[in-house]
């Protein structure tokens, strides 16, 4: 089996990054229109939601804290489809980001009533001789680089 564009990685690690705020908001849904087949053969249901916010300055603050978390680690690896990719020598920067994102969450929780903040981190190292990462990277810079050939061609930046 041949590879064909193949491009070399640095080691580094793999990361998985979700942050969730749970409390404070309850969704009731009321139904208009059961599942059915249209007469064109679609599928068609029809529903209505409501939103409920029992604290709207503490969502709020709940939502910028999630933010300010998730920013904190992302500051320190790139983004892709399959994760955030964080350079082995940036290990120790990520690992206190990990720690201080954690901190705003604590310090959001220590101070609400109704919501909680959770940040979740799981890292992965990869490693040169790991050809499946290798391969999902590869297939994520090639689409990225395929979006800005495409960018460029429509002088859309």
């Amino acid at each position: 089996m041949a590879l064909e564009n193949v491009s070399t990685l640095r080691p580094g690690l793999l990361v998985s990054l979700k942050t969730s705020i749970h409390g404070n908001v309850a969704y009731s849904k009321r139904t208009i229109e059961e599942d059915h087949v249209t007469a064109t053969g679609a599928k068609l249901a029809v529903w209505e939601t409501e939103r409920k916010i029992t604290d709207p300055q503490e969502h709020e603050r709940a939502v910028k804290a999630r933010s300010a978390a998730r920013n904190i680690i992302v500051g320190v690896c790139s983004p892709t489809a399959f994760g955030l990719l964080c350079p082995s020598d940036n290990a120790d920067k990520l690992a206190d980001a990990i720690a201080k994102a954690r901190v705003v969450a604590d310090e959001f929780n220590a101070t609400a009533g109704v919501s909680r903040l959770g940040v979740y981190v799981i890292t992965g190292r990869v490693a040169q001789d790991d050809v499946e990462a290798v391969r999902a990277i590869n297939s994520e810079v090639r689409e990225l680089l395929e979006d800005m050939e495409e960018g460029v061609r429509n002088l859309d930046v």
